[in-house]
């Protein structure tokens, strides 16, 4: 059994005395940089380290939020050095927001348990599982100071980024749609306010934006954003080249992305010569493109319309889920899993579901993966 205490599982924690400051680990915050600009990425790193072996130990650590910057759990690596003795180890990445000093504070709990408290646990059935009483230490640790650089120029982005176009049709009627896509590539900030196309004169512009790829890392978010705009005008128009001024702190330069610029035809079209009497096409020689093209763009249309009324600052429901949901689908282990859900998903009530994956990850629990993350999906749809 003492073999596998390191593997005790997180949930099955609860405090049982809160006590002062105490000498029972050593630890270590530290940052990759420490002068950094506006939404630069900075990678912190803690360590904690059992200097007590009288009991088994748990750490948990936790930022304090602020408006100065925004971060984001990375990774989490427990290692069972010996008998009550174990490392933990808790990565961060983080973004400064506003210039000038700030301080990154966390909040550093240790959680003590005897062997007597935690031998409860195996007491009885699966379904008969004792609580583990714990000593908890509340340790006040040193905030991490960084100097914020403003940057020299007004940017859209701030990283390594490329952007690419592509346009269905340049040649529409005014029943129809210039449908248009721009694919976003690269690792930096996630500015989630971006958008490739903000307004053209005289045209409907209806948008969605689905991410095929977002991972945090040690560098930055890397992202592959794929932005769809259905245009929907009434005479010739013009979707401009847009330029995107850009920042990269790696290369510590600025650049500028264009993209490509397209010249939109827009034809009249009698709605009386679509259809005949008799609901068939006139002639022999009608292009049924032209009725699908016209459909796909009421469908739009009408997607638009809903979206701009009911949820005006929301993107399609549709694509939400995906952007949403594809991490939880693309997850492969159960820890990966776990890290997906406390990253993004701390409000839906997945408690029981942590807790599970924790079992199952430590080879406590007999339930598939597979079933597990089925679950969750149903859950929070």
């Amino acid at each position: 059994m003492k073999k596998n205490l390191g593997k005790i599982l997180l949930f099955l924690i609860f405090p049982f005395v809160l006590s002062a400051n105490t000498d029972l680990a050593t630890y270590s915050l530290v940052s990759n940089k420490k002068n950094v600009y506006i939404k630069e990425a900075v990678e912190i790193t803690f360590t904690a380290v059992q200097k007590d072996h009288t009991d088994e130990m748990f750490f948990f650590l936790e930022p304090k939020k602020s408006d100065s910057y925004a971060i984001q759990l990375l990774d989490k690596d427990t290692k069972k050095i010996s008998y009550h003795n174990q490392t933990t180890t808790f990565k961060y990445l983080l973004f400064p927001l506003k210039e000038g000093d700030i301080d990154i504070d966390f909040d550093f709990t240790i959680k003590a348990a005897s062997d007597d408290a935690v031998a409860q646990i195996y007491m009885g059935g699966r379904n008969n599982v004792k609580w583990i009483e714990t000593t908890d230490t509340n340790v006040k640790i040193k905030p991490i100071r960084l100097h914020v650089k403003p940057l020299k120029e007004d940017v859209d982005l701030v990283g390594d980024f490329a952007i690419t176009s592509k346009i269905h049709s340049t040649n529409v009627n005014s029943y129809g749609s210039a449908n248009i896509k721009y694919y976003l590539s690269g690792t930096g900030y996630d500015d989630k306010k971006f958008t490739p196309i903000k307004s053209i004169e005289g045209v409907t512009i209806f948008s969605e934006a689905a991410d095929e790829h977002l991972k945090s890392t040690k560098e930055g978010y890397e992202i592959k954003r794929e932005f769809s705009y259905a245009l929907v005008g009434k005479k010739d128009f013009k979707i401009p080249s847009i330029q995107i001024k850009v920042y990269s702190p790696k290369q510590n330069r600025y650049y500028t992305l264009s993209t490509k610029e397209y010249d939109i035809k827009v034809s009249a079209i009698d709605p009386k010569t679509l259809l005949d009497d008799k609901e068939y096409p006139e002639g022999k020689s009608y292009d049924f493109s032209t009725l699908k093209e016209i459909t796909i763009a009421l469908l739009i249309f009408f997607a638009g319309f809903m979206t701009a009324k009911v949820t005006p600052n929301i993107q399609f429901k549709k694509s939400l889920k995906k952007e949403k949901f594809k991490d939880i689908k693309d997850a492969k282990t159960p820890k990966e899993l776990i890290l997906v859900l406390l990253q993004n998903y701390k409000n839906r009530s997945i408690e029981a579901y942590i807790n599970e994956l924790e079992r199952l990850e430590y080879k406590e629990s007999d339930k598939n993966f597979k079933e597990i993350k089925t679950e969750i999906l149903k859950k929070i749809m």
